[in-house]
């Protein structure tokens, strides 16, 4: 196992959750921690190419994010594994993983894999990314960019409070998103590419997606 973990994600949940899970770790476990954005992705790519089957993210869905961007540079040859240590842990959520740090690591050891559906989005002028949960754009990506610099605030001071008062002085923007043959137009003031349930870690944006169901 490669453990990846991010010692500040959740305003210090991170490095608790890896206290609480330490003791269990095995001699043949490597860690690794981040300290910048970017870290987990480059950490993670280094991982698969070594041949690690298992790379788990510890930290919130920033983290996870990244490091299922950074096992694709290998062409996901490892398996995924999360210890939940964010503010929202919206994936765990919607994959009813165990919120308890020791929990989560008994599961990676003791339980089965599963499939988990990625998508990738291709915005206009940038790299592209892939995700795993919800992609938010508008006002809804916007709070989000900000709630990264919010530490470890209570969800709804961090997320919801914002996004009330943003949404008040927001104006419509429009959208074009394509989708296979599809091309939808929207005037909105978010909008959402939904493959998990939840986002901030209050808002249940899908509450019927299945992660994977294709």
């Amino acid at each position: 196992m490669f453990l990846v973990v991010n010692p500040r994600a959740g305003g210090g949940r991170g490095q608790a959750a890896f206290r609480s899970i330490r003791p269990l770790l095995r001699a043949g476990d490597h860690i690794a921690f981040t300290a910048d954005t970017g870290d987990a992705r480059r950490m993670a790519a280094q991982a698969a190419r070594a041949g690690h089957e298992l790379v788990v993210a510890l930290g919130g869905d920033g983290t996870v994010n990244e490091v299922v961007n950074g096992i694709a540079e290998a062409s996901f040859a490892p398996v995924l594994g999360i210890v939940p240590a964010g503010r929202a842990n919206d994936l765990a959520y919607s994959l009813r993983l165990p919120r308890d740090p020791v929990a989560a690591l008994n599961l990676l050891r003791c339980g089965s894999h599963r499939p988990l559906d990625v998508d990738l989005v291709n915005i206009e002028n940038r790299r592209e990314r892939l995700f795993v949960n919800i992609l938010g754009m508008g006002v809804s990506g916007e709070i989000a960019a900000m709630t990264r610099q919010k530490g470890g605030r209570p969800v709804f001071i961090s997320y919801a409070f914002p996004l009330l008062v943003r949404m008040v002085r927001a104006r419509p923007l429009r959208f074009q998103v394509s989708v296979r043959d599809a091309v939808v137009v929207r005037a909105a003031l978010a909008a959402h590419l939904a493959n998990g349930r939840r986002e901030g870690g209050l808002f249940r944006v899908a509450p019927d997606a299945e992660t994977d169901d294709g």
